[in-house]
């Protein structure tokens, strides 16, 4: 075989082995940025003083208490520790990332499909990173009350409940809610960074 035919065969082979490692490269990386967690959700946070009124520690949720009477449902993060300390009837501090709605439309009109949860790395106020899951539901509710300007909406569902929710700034059609309207829903739910008793 003459010379330059190895020399041919040699860069030929060099040549596969920098394509496939090439290749794998490029499989480890988008792995990588397939397990990276979604930064699509800006989440509100909100550190307040609430009365637990019920807990559902298999689930980390925690009913708590408004002082003006208003409750809501808050999940704890995986990573909050501690949490079966917390009884009925205690005083919490609690930082939370507020329920939110990410889209509002009419029962009859087209939606996305609802995503279950989004792993979300976020910037708390302590500048400390982390990671939470946030769940996405969808309801129909009725709108009882509206406010433009905080784009506070006050809802009754099916069942009697009634609740306030945030509607995010980048939710359009806003305006075009009024009261007495049902509307159709996504909404993320409530995430405790942090339950603590107050003394």
């Amino acid at each position: 075989m003459k010379l330059s035919h190895v020399v041919l065969i040699v860069v030929f082979l060099a040549s596969l082995i920098a394509c496939q490692k090439k290749e794998e490269s490029k499989a480890e990386k988008s792995d990588t940025e397939t397990t990276k967690p979604s930064k699509v959700l800006d989440l509100t946070e909100v550190t307040t003083v609430m009365t637990v009124k019920d807990i559902d520690l298999p689930h980390r949720l925690f009913m708590l208490e408004y002082d003006d009477g208003n409750v809501i449902a808050v999940q704890a993060a995986d990573d909050l520790e501690n949490i079966d300390q917390i009884k009925v009837g205690d005083k919490v501090e609690v930082t939370y990332f507020k329920s939110e709605a990410v889209y509002v439309t009419s029962p009859d009109a087209e939606r996305p499909p609802v995503t279950e949860s989004q792993t979300v790395q976020v910037d708390t106020k302590d500048g400390k990173p982390r990671k939470v899951t946030v769940k996405i539901t969808e309801r129909t509710s009725t709108v009882e009350a509206i406010n433009y300007q905080t784009r506070e909406v006050t809802l009754k569902d099916p069942d009697g409940k009634v609740s306030t929710i945030t509607v995010k700034p980048d939710v359009k059609n806003l305006e075009n809610v009024k009261v007495g309207d049902q509307v159709v829903l996504q909404v993320t739910e409530a995430v405790a960074l942090d339950i603590k008793k107050v003394e």
